[in-house]
């Protein structure tokens, strides 16, 4: 082992010359000294003596300490290996070649990138760049290949080697098999999964049993009241207001836990937001103010679904200031980078800001916001209080796109809606005709659905409409009707299908029947899944209206008469 210390060293050299000239000594003639020479060169000779085991034993304990820093090198808890501009492995410690199965003497010489997965050799190439032009130490996480073409998750942290000539040439990594790391963060993730599905639950219990109190309430009032005419109404008002209470929650509860593909065309954002937000704000002392872009892009969107994203956001800014204030509203054109925003996918997208002048979110609840049913406000019996955001989210990301939040607690909170941009510009628009269309209608409706309770509600209905309703239990008797309808000449003006029939033939296997009976034949899909792809792409399938279920006279109405009149 070399000693680098110039003082030693000379201090070695020169005890060195000393014991030479002495022993040279002793060959010319050593005795005819006087005694007193003699004895202190012998003092001299004793004292070198003992600063020369010094010496020995200092170096021993130094090579006992780079001993023990070696092994605690090879033998770190991650893998380290030192890379030149190159990108070649100039040292690596044992824990490296374990970690990809190889030695340390073929490991070092070896270019690090051939042990990274190939779609990950950009991120790789970048985070190094990145370290050698910035001089700080970075972190990414990279997919590696070990020598036997398994693949595994790495964290790599890298920074700028010690010691050389001072240029950012040579890069020192520190890789961490990111198994156990990615591992845990599962199990956090299914930890917190969990957690929110209890909230969620626990949410859901508490509004459907508050709901179903009232209607039940009404229900048992009207038995009771039966041979009390005058008192009927208001009872079946509070049922019916209960009904669309129900069916709201059940819709929203299925947008959060259902995948689901919207029809979605080009559109302008600005009508949307200026619609949601004069429903949200509407009677309230909060005033909008508006920071829209007059070049902002259109998007890709199903209209009905972002109102209502839009309209949920608006309103939880709302709350946020009870004592009123002004709301800012604001759109622009983003380009988001690969890695900027984990959730979106690179490339152009139109981003809407709501921000509040409320009371802010701590931290600790920033992450949390978008749970179902969670909330940083007391629930005040409000059903639904805490699906709000979660909402939000749901649409948002099955539009390709993402919310993020930034908050302060005393300063407000601002909500970043992202929505792909449209490739296409926007369509000419459509003159709309005035007025209602007549829901009334006549002639013959072939009713298919396997719960005999639904089929004698739709009946019920089409008798009030003024058709002639006509029941099936499954798509094998529909199909029958159908064809004794087409020999007699009386014809079925349409058909509504159930979806999905447990025991029988559903929609999708019928309507392929009726149109090879009859090309032109009218078929509405009817489904409790409303986010079905038969139900919201519906004309795909062959259909040529949807009419979700639950649904109501008037909904019933406009989707025949769409239907019927092909409008």
């Amino acid at each position: 082992m070399l000693i680098e210390d110039d003082a030693q060293g000379q201090r070695y050299d020169e005890l060195r010359q000393r014991a030479e000239a002495l022993l040279a000594g002793r060959q010319l003639g050593f005795q005819t000294r006087s005694s007193d020479q003699a004895g202190e060169l012998a003092y001299e000779l004793q004292l070198h003596q003992v600063e020369v085991e010094m010496l020995i034993e200092e170096l021993r304990h130094t090579e006992e300490k780079l001993a023990e820093v070696q092994d605690r090198f090879d033998y770190a808890p991650v893998a380290c290996v030192t890379t030149d501009a190159d990108g070649t492995i100039v040292e690596a410690n044992l824990t490296a070649a374990d970690l990809f199965g190889v030695g340390r003497r073929d490991l070092v010489g070896a270019r690090l990138s051939d042990f990274v997965a190939r779609d990950d050799l950009d991120t790789f190439y970048l985070h190094h760049r990145a370290v050698r032009r910035s001089g700080y130490r970075r972190s990414c996480e990279i997919t590696m290949v070990k020598a036997d073409g398994r693949r595994f998750t790495a964290w790599f942290d890298t920074t700028i080697a010690p010691g050389g000539s001072g240029a950012f040439d040579h890069c020192r990594s520190a890789i961490a098999d990111g198994t156990e790391r990615t591992r845990a963060l599962e199990a956090r993730a299914e930890l917190r999964h969990r957690q929110a599905l209890q909230v969620l639950i626990g949410g859901i219990a508490h509004d459907f049993n508050n709901l179903l109190t009232a209607v039940m309430g009404a229900h048992s009032l009207a038995t009771m009241d039966r041979d009390a005419p005058d008192r009927l109404p208001t009872h079946l008002g509070v049922m019916g207001e209960g009904l669309e209470a129900i069916r709201d929650l059940v819709h929203q509860l299925v947008t959060l836990g259902l995948p689901r593909c919207s029809p979605k065309t080009v559109t302008s954002l600005y009508p949307l937001v200026e619609a949601a937000c004069d429903l949200a704000l509407s009677g309230g002392d909060v005033q909008c103010d508006y920071g829209l872009s007059a070049g902002a892009w259109p998007v890709v969107a199903n209209g009905r679904d972002i109102s209502r994203a839009i309209q949920n956001l608006v309103t939880n800014a709302r709350e946020a200031m009870p004592g009123g204030g002004v709301l800012r509203i604001t759109a622009d054109n983003v380009v988001v980078l690969a890695g900027e925003i984990p959730e979106l996918q690179p490339g152009h997208y139109v981003r809407l800001s709501v921000a509040d002048a409320g009371v802010g979110i701590p931290e600790t609840d920033v992450r949390r916001i978008f749970d179902p049913y969670f909330s940083t406000k007391q629930r005040s019996g409000h059903r639904g209080m805490g699906l709000g955001l979660a909402i939000c989210y749901a649409i948002v990301a099955e539009h390709g796109g993402a919310i993020t939040a930034d908050s302060e607690v005393g300063t407000g909170t601002t909500m970043h809606l992202y929505l792909p941009a449209a490739k296409e510009p926007l369509p000419a628009r459509r003159q709309q005709p005035e007025g209602t269309e007549d829901l009334a209608g006549e002639g013959r409706i072939l009713v298919m659905d396997d719960q005999e309770a639904v089929r004698t509600a739709a009946c019920g209905l089409l008798a009030r409409l003024g058709y002639t309703p006509v029941p099936a239990r499954d798509g094998a008797e529909a199909v029958r009707l159908y064809r004794q309808a087409m020999r007699s000449g009386e014809r079925f003006a349409a058909v509504i299908l159930d979806l999905t029939v447990p025991e029988g033939m559903g929609a999708r296997a019928t309507i392929k029947k009726l149109l090879a009976i009859d090309p032109a034949a009218t078929v509405l899909i009817s489904s409790g899944y409303a986010h079905d792809p038969a139900v919201t792409d519906y004309a795909r399938h062959g259909f040529r209206g949807a009419l979700p279920k639950p649904y109501t006279l008037a909904e019933l109405g406009k989707a025949l008469h769409a239907a019927v009149h092909g409008e």
